[in-house]
């Protein structure tokens, strides 16, 4: 039953049982509980180690902007952390997460994290695969600016700024900060909301926007984007 957990899990699957029980028993995984509403990860933390969420609910909230926007998505396992701090220079944890009810965990530190990686090319790939798969979405937010349409300025910010395997996804800003991080007007920011509104991908109201239908707003960028 835990083998079959963990193999779901992005960074082991293509593993067989016999090579995740030799990792198991030289690698030194922690498990922990967290209680409803318990920090995993606070803001301006060290990210010094790797939480792989077993079972449970989390969420993520992801301060942009100078912390004027906030970016709420819940996880539910078996889910990785992103360990994107855990290399380079800036170390400090961008967001805050916690506990939705109570969850089972697995954590690795950083230096036995490193020894993992080493040991399994599978893994290796994975994990090269996860941290590549964010560095190649840098390239849309230049993009993003050439839509003349906001509505497509929209929808791109959306599925640049939030991940695919997120759920209850919300983001609260103020007005005015939709508009200075897509470079609109209030108009056209109205416009944006309504036609996304319209397809049935988000919810909005006075800044706040839900995210309802994630392939639904692919769809439409995909769509839109051709005709132009």
């Amino acid at each position: 039953m835990m083998y079959d957990l963990l193999l779901q899990l992005p960074l082991f699957q293509g593993l067989s049982n016999e090579q995740l029980t030799l990792i198991l028993e030289k690698v030194p995984f922690h498990f922990k509980k967290f209680r409803n509403n318990e920090y995993l990860v606070h803001e301006g933390d060290t990210c010094n180690e790797v939480i792989f969420i077993l079972s449970g609910r989390i969420r993520m909230v992801t301060p942009a902007l100078k912390s004027s926007v906030l970016i709420v998505e819940d996880f539910v396992g078996p889910f990785t952390v992103p360990f994107l701090n855990l290399f380079g220079t800036e170390t400090a944890s961008r967001c805050n997460i916690y506990a939705q009810g109570q969850i089972g965990a697995m954590v690795l530190d950083k230096a036995n994290f490193l020894n993992l990686i080493g040991m399994n090319q599978v893994i290796m790939v994975h994990a090269m695969n996860m941290l590549s798969a964010v560095a190649q979405k840098q390239h849309t937010i230049l993009d993003l600016l050439a839509y003349s349409d906001p509505e497509l300025r929209l929808a791109s910010w959306l599925l640049t700024y939030t991940s695919y395997s997120a759920m209850n996804i919300v983001i609260d800003a103020e007005i005015n900060d939709w508009c200075n991080m897509l470079s609109i007007d209030e108009s056209a920011l109205l416009k944006a909301t309504r036609i996304l509104t319209d397809e049935k991908c988000i919810e909005y109201q006075n800044g706040k926007l839900k995210l309802i239908d994630r392939y639904g707003l692919r769809t439409f960028v995909s769509r839109n984007d051709v005709q132009k």
